[in-house]
């Protein structure tokens, strides 16, 4: 299998945990570092309880925003050094329910999803399903959804990296032959998702999509430099204070909580 080239990437992913020494049901979900180095709970269906639960599983709000925002805080940090910083990639394994119980997850999601940063490029997963910055977030400037099943995973994964492989500069044409897909155009950035990542950012999937439902995935570019979209719209829907931007002609329009 092909693989991103080591060093280029950062992030994290989720993994579920079983009984039974793994054979059994799913118990857990465990945010693991891309080195393996790190992990933290995302959700327990044990508990602690903690006030935040999806189906069966209690979020571990405080465990997952201490794990994930200095990942989230490094890589929009990065990004602040533009054209200067290197290509590379960071894994985002998901925009999910379970997180959005955490306004500065959201937060900083969308800063990275919406760095003008041309060499930093975001892959992700997101939920097939969902309101608030879920929906909101396939709808930014640029955002690419793939939407990945069972069946079309593995070409899907193959399609993802070659993508990825462009913006990243490294040549992807030889590795078992397989053609690739025209690079972004310059100035802009290929950013969040596919569902088929795995820990070794290999083309291959070798597991379904996590927490019992299909799995969308994006890949988004930056709005062309120069380029001045009108101030965003706010507006009181049903008690809700929404923002509704107004981006150049031709982009994607967003629309999402003000204050989340």
């Amino acid at each position: 299998s092909k693989h991103l080239p080591e060093g280029t990437t950062s992030g994290f992913l989720c993994h579920e945990r079983r009984g039974r020494d793994g054979g059994g049901s799913r118990q857990a979900f465990d945010l693991v570092s891309l080195d393996g180095q790190s992990r933290a709970t995302l959700a327990d269906a044990a508990g602690p309880v903690t006030g935040h639960k999806v189906g069966k599983y209690h979020v571990q709000l405080e465990d997952m925003e201490k794990f994930t925002f200095p990942l989230l805080d490094d890589a929009v940090a990065a990004g602040a050094g533009g054209a200067d910083r290197p290509p590379r990639v960071f894994l985002l394994d998901e925009i999910g329910k379970m997180e959005m119980n955490s306004g500065g997850f959201v937060t900083r999601v969308r800063a990275l999803l919406t760095s003008p940063d041309p060499n930093l490029h975001v892959l992700g997963t997101i939920a097939l399903k969902g309101e608030g910055f879920i929906a909101a977030a396939k709808k930014l400037p640029g955002v690419r959804v793939l939407e990945v099943n069972e069946g079309s995973r593995d070409a899907k994964a193959e399609e993802v990296l070659n993508m990825f492989l462009k913006a990243l500069n490294a040549d992807a044409s030889d590795a078992d032959g397989a053609a690739s897909p025209e690079p972004p155009a310059k100035g802009r950035r290929w950013g969040p998702a596919s569902a088929s990542a795995s820990a070794s950012a290999s083309a291959s999937a070798s597991t379904p999509p996590r927490r019992g439902r299909p799995a969308e995935g994006a890949a988004a570019s930056t709005p062309a430099a120069g380029a001045e979209a009108p101030e965003p719209v706010f507006r009181e829907v049903e008690g809700l204070r929404l923002r509704f931007d107004q981006p150049p002609p031709g982009e994607f329009s967003s629309v999402y909580i003000a204050d989340p």
